[in-house]
Order: C-alpha cells, then sequence, then structure tokens
C-alpha cells in the first residue's frame, strides 16, 4: 500500500492519527460513511459482502448469496435499491456468464468488470469494462492534500 504511507506523508502526525483512528479495522467505509456519501450525491453501488472472488471454485449459490446480501445491506443502509455492481478483482478469471446471469437474477442492472475497454452499443451491461486511469495515484495526492491541508 505504497498510497497510504504517500497519504500519511502529506499529513501532519495529528492529521494522520484522526485518520487512522477513524479507519482502523477492515472496514473501508462505516455505514455513516455510506450514509453521508449517499445523502450528498454519491451513488452507492455494490461490491459483495465479503469481496469473494467469483471464480469457479465459487458455488452459484454462493455468488447469489455474496450478491444478495450486499444488496440487502446497502438497502438497509440508504433505504434504495443498489443497480450497479462491480465484480471483485474483475478480471476474465473472476466472473462468468452464469456470474452475469445471477448479477441479473439479484436485480442489477449493470455490471462492471475491470476488463480495459470501452463501451458501445454491443458491450453486455453485465460485463461492462472500464478505463483504466494511470493517472489517479497522482490525482489522489492532490485531492488528499487539498482536503487536509
Amino acid at each position: 500500500f505504497e498510497f497510504i504511507g504517500d497519504i500519511e506523508n502529506l499529513l501532519t502526525p495529528g492529521e494522520w492519527k484522526i485518520i487512522n483512528s477513524k479507519y482502523k479495522n477492515d472496514e473501508v467505509l462505516t455505514t455513516n460513511d455510506v450514509i453521508y456519501l449517499w445523502n450528498n450525491g454519491v451513488y452507492i453501488g455494490s461490491h459483495n459482502d465479503r469481496h469473494v472472488i467469483l471464480n469457479r471454485n465459487v458455488s452459484l449459490e454462493n455468488v447469489e448469496h455474496e450478491m444478495l446480501t450486499s444488496k440487502n445491506k446497502i438497502k438497509s443502509f440508504i433505504s434504495h435499491d443498489s443497480l450497479i455492481y462491480a465484480y471483485p478483482n474483475g478480471t476474465s478469471n473472476d466472473f462468468s456468464t452464469q456470474t452475469a446471469l445471477i448479477c441479473m437474477k439479484t436485480g442489477y442492472k449493470i455490471g462492471f468488470t475491470t476488463i480495459h475497454g470501452y463501451v458501445d452499443k454491443n458491450s453486455n451491461k453485465m460485463l461492462m469494462p472500464r478505463i483504466q486511469l494511470t493517472r489517479i495515484r497522482s490525482l489522489l495526492k492532490t485531492i488528499f492534500y487539498s482536503y487536509f491541508r
């Protein structure tokens, strides 16, 4: 996590202590963080309950359980049905045609992979590609620096 070290270097020790204490566990966002983001115009999508990679080693029942549990938790936080799903890891080894069908069956309208590509009228809505942002680290450093200074 070189990026985390970069953030730490941008902050004073006191600022870092506050941030580090708030996110001291493995939970990236707290329930209150999700609610705050939703109430401030950020759409909340789903990414599985326990970040299980949906490869061929996972039963289809487990795939459905992961997707539905995540969807239901989000709905319990923000009283809104999440319609967007992002496959954990999202490479071509991390999902299948069957997982895409389960994604649709569980009520998602769009599923995102991490496969680099552009969207066009022929794109499968349950297996959408993404454009990789090579300068994201620099952008995030700038955002964190401006926010915490």
